[in-house]
């Protein structure tokens, strides 16, 4: 078996961090989360449709 070191600067590891933490969210239902990666800010109307269909059993503000 292989193994693999990764070297990772902290801002590196940082990135990761975070991305790794948003996609927790939005999994969760926290789809306002989007707007911290994607580069242009999402309109809310936008974000609510988004939330209706990818957990219609949840309103707005709810999440897992």
């Amino acid at each position: 078996m292989k193994k693999y070191i990764l070297e990772l600067t902290e801002k590196q590891y940082d990135i990761i961090a975070l991305c790794t933490e948003v996609v927790h969210r939005i999994a969760s239902g926290q789809v306002e989360e989007l707007d911290q990666i994607v580069p242009k800010k999402i309109d809310r109307e936008v974000l609510m449709k988004i939330k209706e269909q990818a957990f219609p059993e949840l309103s707005f503000n709810q999440s897992y």
